[in-house]
């Protein structure tokens, strides 16, 4: 893979002086390692099931895709499971300390129905995958039948893909673990932190509430202390596990998601609890040069945050 920088000084001079570089580079470097997953993954005739783990707004959706293309494009047919779709009923959820549901607890997911149903898939070649509608809290009635060809491949996805408590049943040859997190902080010219890597998963997570779930940026930041408690409790602990570490950092994304994401820090009440954190936010995303978001490739994985939503289907 070719060298990427996380220097403030050399993104803006390449964003300002050459940007189709800079742009290419990420993405090329992306692109590489989602071959070297699948590569990892086509090693072992007895891999069956890729787990794939990672924090909030790290990309596993569209890293879930990019792989499912990359096996296409070698003529293996490959599905995708959401562990979401294995949430049992929202009044059976876990509670917090303070009384309100733990939607992030391993615990609020259905266990042995996600265990009865890969195992099914590696048994019989078949299993009935629910379907959870969120606007209910509950799942559907009806199911999808998967039915698994040898050769075939699954991507389960999801923040607890990496527990024991959900591959401990599993034979382990038959998984290949992957781990997609944002693994890079920017820094200045002074070796002082820019945008860590909290701060560059929430600018993504801030643009697409806004975008696709109509959430206000207190709202996100509100939602993100769980978010942030539970990969600490339920993620962190596993992430050595993965066989494959990605880093989904492009170097190029602070500069085309600003565009969007200031007006929405900036918009942050001065009464709001929210106010210094978005504010301090807003002033180091300033400092980044400015490209417009028709920059990003249309099967970037920026494209997850930043939208068209679409831009890359399963």
């Amino acid at each position: 893979m070719t060298p990427i920088t996380n220097k403030l000084d050399e993104i803006n001079r390449l964003a300002r002086t050459d940007s189709e570089k800079i742009i290419a580079v990420s993405e090329k470097n992306y692109a590489a390692q989602i071959e070297n997953a699948v590569g990892e993954f086509t090693k072992d005739e007895r891999h069956r099931f890729i787990m794939l783990a990672g924090p909030s707004s790290s990309g596993k959706t569209t890293t879930s895709k990019k792989i499912i293309a990359k096996f296409r494009g070698q003529s293996i047919k490959a599905y995708y499971i959401s562990l979401d779709d294995f949430y049992g009923p929202s009044e059976l959820a876990p509670l917090t300390d303070d009384g309100s549901p733990d939607y992030e607890s391993i615990h609020a997911l259905d266990l042995p129905l996600i265990h009865k149903t890969l195992e099914d898939i590696l048994d019989s070649g078949e299993g009935a995958i629910p379907m959870f509608d969120f606007a209910l809290g509950r799942r559907k009635e009806e199911t999808f039948l998967l039915k698994l060809n040898p050769g075939d491949a699954v991507i389960i996805e999801g923040l607890h893909a990496l527990n024991p408590l959900i591959t401990g049943t599993l034979p382990a040859d038959s998984l290949l673990k992957l781990y997609v997190s944002m693994s890079t902080r920017i820094y200045d010219e002074d070796g002082e932190v820019v945008l860590g890597k909290r701060d560059l998963r929430f600018i993504r997570r801030t643009v697409r509430d806004h975008k696709y779930r109509d959430s206000s940026v207190p709202e996100t930041f509100r939602m993100w202390r769980d978010v942030a408690a539970g990969e600490d409790k339920y993620l962190f602990p596993f992430e050595d596990l993965a066989h494959v570490k990605l880093n989904s950092f492009h170097p190029y994304e602070p500069c085309v998601m600003k565009g969007e994401a200031l007006p929405l820090l900036r918009g942050v009440a001065p009464d709001s609890e929210f106010f210094q954190k978005a504010r301090s936010l807003a002033a180091n995303l300033e400092r980044f040069a400015d490209l417009p978001s028709s920059a990003m490739p249309p099967d970037s994985l920026l494209r997850e945050f930043a939208g068209p939503k679409d831009a890359l289907k399963l």
